[in-house]
């Protein structure tokens, strides 16, 4: 009888303090959106804060960044992936391209009536992707960033220890031209060093937010970024794309997959949706 009581009590104590608003919400556990599988990236956005010798093709408003992290059951140090995407295009031949292949030129087979007029099969020289190659990282494991990574928040964040470093030392490369010329580009130095990862992790923000600082290196040049990303990216032309939510009216038959609580719009400048408000904030405040 008195432990029926005792329940009893407690169960109707909690029901008041629920009523009440006097029970808050654990923090959730550590943890990113993972980008793999299919997945899209999180979109860094990037403030400079200084840079040294760069080209301003160098110097980077923006990046894709992918996630991943792993806590282990039980107990165990856990560890934080980031992939720049930066390092990612240098290595892939999204920055680097020359024209290698003369067959898909216009200007090649001298028949420019040939090329269709809303851009299809333009009369111009088509650049092929020019891969670079780091020879002591053929599989491409240090294009990643590693450091080790809080198990429960503090405060709301998710802290990454010390500094993370993707590097890649690429070799030189001669490159065939199709007009029988060579390109020569040489060797590369090229680093992404991340520190003051702090992943927002807060009942609003579960691990789709981070800051941190950011050093870029390619040769001379050395830029330093204040970093703000959420998850995921999202190309846009318009507001419409940046739209949480499904409108089938309008064509669209999923949304952005933004949280709604980011209230996102599209940034021209950049071709991305953007959060209009400071998610770094607990309850997510305007700007």
């Amino acid at each position: 009888m008195h432990r029926f009581i005792t329940v009893a009590l407690a169960s109707a104590l909690a029901a008041a303090l629920a009523a009440s608003g006097c029970l808050t919400q654990p923090p959730p556990p550590c943890r990113v959106v993972t980008t793999q599988q299919g997945q899209p990236p999180y979109l860094a956005l990037l403030t400079s804060t200084s840079k040294t010798q760069c080209a301003d093709a160098q110097v980077l408003a923006a990046m894709k960044v992918g996630l991943q992290d792993f806590v282990p059951p039980g107990g165990g140090a856990a560890t934080l992936a980031l992939r720049p995407g930066r390092l990612v295009d240098l290595a892939s031949g999204v920055v680097f391209t020359a024209d290698t292949d003369a067959g898909n030129n216009c200007f090649a087979r001298r028949n420019c009536a040939s090329c269709a007029p809303d851009g299809g099969n333009p009369c111009l020289v088509v650049e092929e992707p020019v891969r670079r190659v780091d020879p002591g990282d053929i599989d491409g494991e240090r294009v990643n960033a590693v450091g080790a990574f809080a198990r429960e928040p503090t405060d709301g964040v998710c802290a990454m220890t010390g500094e993370a470093t993707a590097a890649q030392e690429f070799r030189a490369e001669a490159v065939r031209l199709s007009d029988g010329g060579t390109l020569a580009l040489p060797a590369l130095t090229a680093r992404m060093a991340f520190s003051d990862v702090k992943v927002v992790t807060t009942p609003q923000v579960q691990g789709t937010a981070f800051t941190a600082k950011l050093t870029q290196t390619e040769g001379a040049c050395v830029a330093r970024y204040d970093v703000l990303a959420f998850y995921p990216a999202v190309a846009c032309a318009s507001d419409a794309d940046c739209d949480p939510s499904a409108d089938l009216d309008a064509g669209r038959a999923l949304g952005s997959g933004i949280p709604p609580d980011f209230e996102p719009s599209c940034d021209a400048r950049l071709g991305f949706c953007v959060p209009t408000v400071d998610v770094t904030k607990p309850g997510l405040p305007r700007r």
